[in-house]
């Protein structure tokens, strides 16, 4: 099973819905997925999705959406953590730095 095959039953089993939606930003820098606990889903922002695929190829972009979801599941399970701790838990289960992509995805950033 896939990482991100993994993260989607992972987010079932939860009880969490997840969508591909525009996030916007939040204060300087794009939000690139968002967990909303009374909502109870996670959303991956679809223009980071596109930018990777245009940067680096469909499975990167797929590489990027398990890692987003690990990342949010993580603040589902432990709301209290914070983002290093959610970062490792991303990192050990899709194989990637979640500081990879949203290097990438900075603004500004040149191709």
């Amino acid at each position: 099973m896939s990482a991100l095959d993994a993260a989607f039953s992972a987010a079932a089993a939860a009880g969490l819905r997840v969508r591909v939606a525009p996030l916007g930003v939040w204060g300087p820098t794009p939000l690139l997925a968002e967990y909303d606990r009374a909502r109870k889903t996670i959303a991956v922002d679809a223009s980071a999705i596109e930018r990777l695929r245009a940067l680096r190829g469909e499975a990167f972009a797929r590489r990027f959406v398990a890692c987003a979801l690990w990342h949010e599941l993580h603040h589902h399970a432990h709301p209290a953590a914070g983002e290093a701790a959610a970062h490792a838990f991303a990192r050990e289960r899709c194989g990637d730095d979640p500081a990879l992509f949203a290097a990438l995805l900075r603004p500004g950033r040149r191709r």
